[in-house]
């Protein structure tokens, strides 16, 4: 299965998840925003990590201003956009999404019907 878990802050628990899945056997994009100043989990590639797993920083073009309220409509939009672009490169079966701004995921979860992908947005495994 192909899957794509994001992970807009990229904390510990998701891309754990996400090696897990790519070493069960499946290939897995685990995508998270980079400006995002959050602690994050190991988003490096490790030396055991599986050939099918891959980890993306997605990249906005505009500052990501995390309170300021215009700022970050327009940031959550362009993640919202450009983590789209990737489920249409990406082409998944499932895309598996957690703790993504509202307006970035509803840009995703259409992204993944187009695709005829699966979604799941915070879902009790995330």
């Amino acid at each position: 299965m192909r899957i794509l878990v994001n992970d807009f802050a990229g904390h510990p628990f998701q891309i754990q998840l996400s090696r897990e899945l790519a070493r069960a056997g499946h290939t897995v994009l685990h995508t998270y925003l980079g400006a995002n100043n959050t602690p994050k989990g190991s988003i490096s590639a490790l030396e055991h990590d599986s050939p099918k797993f891959a980890i993306e920083s997605v990249k906005i073009v505009r500052e990501f201003k995390k309170h300021s309220v215009l700022s970050r409509v327009f940031s959550d939009h362009a993640y919202g956009s450009a983590v789209s672009a990737r489920v249409r490169q990406f082409k998944p079966d499932i895309v598996m999404s957690a703790n993504t701004p509202l307006d970035a995921q509803k840009l995703l979860v259409q992204a993944a019907h187009n695709a005829n992908a699966g979604s799941c947005f915070g879902c009790r495994i995330c």
